[in-house]
């Protein structure tokens, strides 16, 4: 198997009893750490009015941790370009750029990322494939100095930028205009080798790639023992059981309360649903998975997505992983 290279998506998650401004520390401390021990990519999510998650501002979060390390590239994954004017997105990434010396990325997520009150406070602008489309051309427009409006700084950096999908749609959009894909593999599974093939075979060459770049982000938990990585799994698992009953705007519960409400609950569907969208295991369990992703797909990247409690156990995950795959 060829190095991959390995990445951590972070959304920044808030647990009960927990502040915003806790979640923020940890990241940044996080993104430190991770860079110790041989990671590739950092990456910030972006999420509005939704009180599990506390960065509603990747790109400030990019800078910040960008300041904090040195070698680690920083990105965003993503921003959610229906909301912005393209200029101020491509002038945003530029700046980043500069200020990271040149480890940044520009991530582009073409979801809403918001509940319907946020999208109101936003603009509730139109996210139909079309316009979301016409919108990241025109950011690659003004990255590419095609514009008659220059977007500023001059001189940056230059700067990586990723499609984000989860469907055969957004794999063919990057492959058309040439652009790295990094496929959520968290949000819908069995899609992953439909979109990504789709990708490879439809890529065309662009001056931002030369050939194709393919990056799979798994939700992934990873301890010494399988009993304590399933643990560690269960606060994102009771989070989408509840938020499915309309739960929405929570934050996520600690692991004593998700034990007590998966076990009340006793939903056959919650098992299947690990199941399908998770990798849970000891480091020789998740490092056949991972492994096996890796030959299938021929990924050029991983990132990894781990919502758990405590930093101690998502730091302990992250260590077991980058040496089963020896990074």
């Amino acid at each position: 198997m060829k190095k991959i290279k390995l990445n951590a998506l972070d959304q920044s998650p808030i647990f009960t009893g927990q502040t915003a401004v806790t979640s923020i520390n940890r990241s940044i401390a996080l993104a430190k750490q991770v860079e110790e021990m041989g990671f590739h990519r950092y990456w910030l999510a972006e999420h509005h009015n939704q009180k599990g998650f506390a960065s509603a501002s990747p790109e400030l979060m990019a800078a910040k941790i960008g300041a904090e390390t040195s070698t680690i590239r920083v990105g965003t994954a993503g921003i959610l370009v229906g909301h912005y004017a393209p200029l101020k997105v491509a002038e945003t990434a530029k700046m980043l750029s500069t200020l990271c010396e040149g480890r940044f990325d520009l991530g582009v997520g073409r979801s809403p990322g918001a509940v319907h009150g946020a999208l109101q406070a936003l603009g509730e602008h139109e996210f139909s494939p079309s316009i979301i489309n016409a919108k990241q051309d025109e950011v690659y427009a003004y990255l590419n100095d095609e514009k008659t409006v220059y977007a500023s700084p001059e001189g940056a950096p230059q700067l990586e930028c990723w499609v984000l999908g989860a469907g055969p749609g957004s794999a063919l959009y990057a492959a058309e205009r040439g652009i790295s894909y990094a496929y959520a593999s968290f949000a819908n599974p069995k899609l992953a080798k439909q979109s990504i093939q789709a990708y490879r075979e439809s890529f065309k060459p662009s001056a931002f790639l030369k050939a194709p770049a393919v990056n799979l982000a798994v939700a992934a938990y990873c301890a010494d023992t399988e009993d304590k990585a399933k643990r560690m799994s269960l606060s994102s698992v009771a989070w989408s059981m509840l938020a499915e009953k309309g739960g929405h705007n929570i934050p996520f519960p600690s692991m004593a309360e998700s034990e007590k409400l998966i076990e009340v609950s006793k939903d056959p569907e919650v098992e299947s649903k690990m199941n399908d969208t998770l990798i849970v295991g000891n480091q020789s369990q998740v490092s056949e998975k991972l492994t096996q992703l890796i030959e299938e797909l021929e990924l050029d990247e991983l990132t990894l997505l781990t919502v758990t409690e405590t930093a101690e156990d998502l730091l302990k995950h992250y260590q077991l992983i980058a040496e089963g795959l020896a990074i």
